[in-house]
C-alpha cells in the first residue's frame, strides 16, 4: 500500500505541469548543487528583455584579470505528455501512432529550443544554452531520433543534456574552473618569485661588497703579518742587553 500510495503521489504530482517543471527544476539545482556550488545563479536575466529569467546561468570566469563571468544559460524541460504517448505507442506497437507522438515530441522540444534562445545574449553569455531534459528516457529519445534533432539543435546554439551528460559536462566545467583558478594563482606567484629574485640580485650585490671588504681586510692582514715577520728576523740579530742595562734604558727601576 506505501508503494502504491507513493507511485500515485508521484504520478500526481508529475502530471501537474507546474509541479512537474518546478521538479525538474529542483533535480537540475541540485545537480548544480552537487558539481558546481559557487559557480552558478538562479532565474537570471541574460536576454534583452529583464522579464525573461532563466532558470540557471553558469559563471563561466574569464581569463583576463577584473573581467565579469561569462553566463552559460541552462533550462530544463519535461514534457511529459508527449513522452508517455510515444512510450504508449512503442508498447501497444502501433507504428502509426509512434511516428505521431515522436513527431509531436520533437516539435514541442524545437518549441522549447526557441524559448531557451531567447536567453542567448553575447557577449553576456555563451553563444549557446543548455535544454537540460529530466530523464535519461527522454534524452535518448531525442539524441537517438533518426530526423536529427539533437544536432539541429546545436547548429541553432542549443545543446541538449540529460542527468548523466549534465553531470559530466558540469564536472568537466568544474576542472577547468580550478584550472583557471591554479593559472591566476600561478600568476601571483610568479609575481612573487620576480619580486624575490630581485631582492636576491640586491642581496647578492651586498655580498659582492662584503667579500671585497673581506678580502682587502684580509689583504690587510696578510702585509701586517709579513712585516712582523721582518721586525722578528730584524729582532733576532740584535744581541740581548743585559738585564740593568735593559732596564736603565727603559727607566725601569
Amino acid at each position: 500500500n506505501g508503494v502504491t500510495s507513493n507511485v500515485t503521489t508521484l504520478n500526481r504530482v508529475l502530471t501537474n505541469v507546474k509541479a512537474r517543471g518546478t521538479w525538474a527544476e529542483v533535480q537540475l539545482k541540485g545537480i548544480l548543487d552537487q558539481t558546481i556550488p559557487t559557480m552558478y545563479e538562479e532565474n537570471v536575466a541574460t536576454g534583452e528583455k529583464a522579464t525573461e529569467r532563466v532558470e540557471f546561468a553558469v559563471k563561466i570566469p574569464s581569463s583576463e584579470k577584473g573581467a565579469e563571468p561569462t553566463l552559460l544559460p541552462i533550462d530544463s524541460k519535461f514534457p511529459m505528455e508527449d513522452y508517455i504517448r510515444l512510450c504508449d505507442a512503442a508498447d501497444n506497437a502501433d507504428a502509426a501512432a509512434l511516428a505521431a507522438a515522436r513527431k509531436a515530441l520533437e516539435d514541442r522540444i524545437l518549441g522549447e529550443a526557441k524559448e531557451i534562445r531567447k536567453y542567448i545574449n553575447v557577449p553576456k553569455t555563451t553563444p549557446y544554452a543548455i535544454m537540460y531534459l529530466a530523464t535519461e528516457g527522454l534524452y535518448a529519445e531525442i539524441m537517438s531520433s533518426k530526423n536529427g534533432i539533437a544536432e539541429r539543435l546545436q547548429t541553432e546554439g542549443i545543446m541538449v543534456a540529460g542527468p548523466s551528460t549534465i553531470t559530466a559536462l558540469l564536472n568537466s566545467l568544474a576542472m577547468g574552473f580550478r584550472s583557471i583558478a591554479i593559472n591566476e594563482k600561478a600568476n601571483e606567484v610568479w609575481k612573487v618569485l620576480g619580486a624575490a629574485k630581485t631582492q636576491y640580485e640586491k642581496f647578492g650585490d651586498l655580498l659582492q661588497k662584503a667579500k671585497r671588504k673581506v678580502d682587502e681586510a684580509g689583504k690587510v692582514l696578510d702585509e701586517a703579518d709579513h712585516r712582523n715577520d721582518i721586525i722578528q728576523k730584524r729582532l733576532r740579530t740584535v744581541e740581548s742587553l743585559e738585564s740593568t742595562e735593559a732596564s736603565s734604558i727603559l727607566e725601569i727601576e
